[in-house]
């Protein structure tokens, strides 16, 4: 270097020199470009490194906030889905219930009912309206979820009605049943109306008392007034249906009684007639006995004269009737009319009787005296 220095100093430079120092400067000028581009290179490999780092690591942030979000998501259509099927079984606990409370009323007999109509409605209502889902499960996806979620709601929204319809059909069905119920007794008690007013037209003046025409009246009128009562209670047409039956029971006793009555009056009309006429006999047959008594006597008396008189001191003719007792029973003396003499100890009977006593208990009354009982 100092021999080139020398050189340099010492003289003019040559071609040969000049042309290795132009060659030395261009490589050296080379050799900066070089490490100018490589440091621009290794400057922009950094940079790109560096920015390619940060996408990386934007996108791993960003997938995992997106993962999460996903997360969350499903996570809350389980929890929508887990408590939609939780109320949809306590909906179909509720239907099972109706349906078990239902069960005697959906028994009842068809015949029972003003509308048959209304136990159809209930055996139709008993049936189950839906299905039971899938299970909601936490290993299901969002989607899923989702959906099972409304199949969940859709079947709780089912039972509910269905429990409701049944608890309204089966309140169709019992009131159906009381109006039935009630439409028999309205029925019995206007047959058993217009039986007691036939009574009471065809007991007028057929009656022994009454009273119990007009008793019968009044409960007429009290089972038309529980008939005409939409509100009357079932027990009150047993009322009025009793108070018919014992009011017409009574009308019927007088009835009968009154009969009774007209039947021993005219009987006993008719035994007195028929005594009447016994007596009027009697007294007849009488008098012709003793006209024809008479007779005799005055022929026996003509025909003895005196002598038949005096033959026995004080005492009657031979041949002649004998005397009338004391008593005064004779057909000439002062006694009855229409009596006869009756040898002691035999009694004149004219039909009643051998006694005044029986003819008393047979015909009743009082004994007038116009037959002779002699004893």
């Amino acid at each position: 270097m100092d021999g080139n220095m020398n050189g340099m100093g010492a003289g003019p430079v040559g071609p040969d020199q000049t042309e290795t120092q132009a060659s030395a400067v261009s490589g050296r000028r080379r050799g900066g470009r070089r490490r100018v581009l490589l440091a621009a290179l290794l400057a922009i490999c950094v940079a790109g490194a560096g920015s390619g780092f940060a996408v990386w690591r934007h996108g791993v942030r960003a997938a995992q906030a997106e993962a999460v979000q996903a997360e969350q998501t499903r996570q809350a259509a389980y929890d929508a889905c887990a408590k939609a099927q939780s109320d949809a079984q306590t909906a179909l606990e509720a239907y099972q219930n109706a349906v078990a409370d239902s069960q005697q009323v959906a028994a009842t007999d068809p015949s029972t009912l003003a509308d048959s109509s209304t136990l159809d409605a209930l055996n139709s209502a008993r049936t189950s309206p839906a299905v039971s889902p899938d299970a909601c499960r936490a290993d299901l996806g969002a989607d899923a979820l989702d959906a099972l979620t409304d199949s969940w709601k859709s079947a709780a929204a089912a039972w509910t009605q269905g429990a409701e319809d049944i608890q309204s059909a089966a309140q169709a069905v019992s009131d159906s049943q009381a109006a039935k119920a009630r439409q028999d007794r309205v029925d019995a008690l206007n047959g058993k109306i217009q039986e007691a007013r036939a009574l009471l037209d065809s007991s007028d003046g057929n009656v022994a008392d009454a009273q119990t025409r007009f008793t019968l009246t009044d409960a007429i009128n009290a089972a038309q007034g529980i008939v005409d009562d939409q509100s009357s209670a079932p027990d009150a047409f047993d009322q009025a249906s009793s108070g018919l039956d014992a009011a017409m029971g009574a009308v019927n006793d007088s009835i009968a009684r009154k009969q009774a009555d007209d039947a021993a009056a005219a009987q006993a009309a008719a035994a007195a007639a028929q005594a009447q006429a016994q007596r009027q006999a009697a007294v007849s047959g009488s008098s012709t006995g003793r006209r024809q008594t008479t007779g005799t006597s005055r022929a026996t008396t003509g025909t003895s004269g005196s002598t038949g008189r005096s033959t026995t001191s004080g005492g009657a003719a031979s041949g002649s009737a004998p005397a009338p007792p004391a008593s005064g029973n004779t057909g000439t003396s002062g006694g009855s009319s229409s009596s006869t003499y009756v040898p002691h100890g035999r009694v004149m009977h004219y039909g009643c009787g051998d006694t005044p006593e029986e003819c008393i208990a047979k015909y009743g009354g009082t004994y007038d005296g116009t037959n002779p009982f002699i004893d």
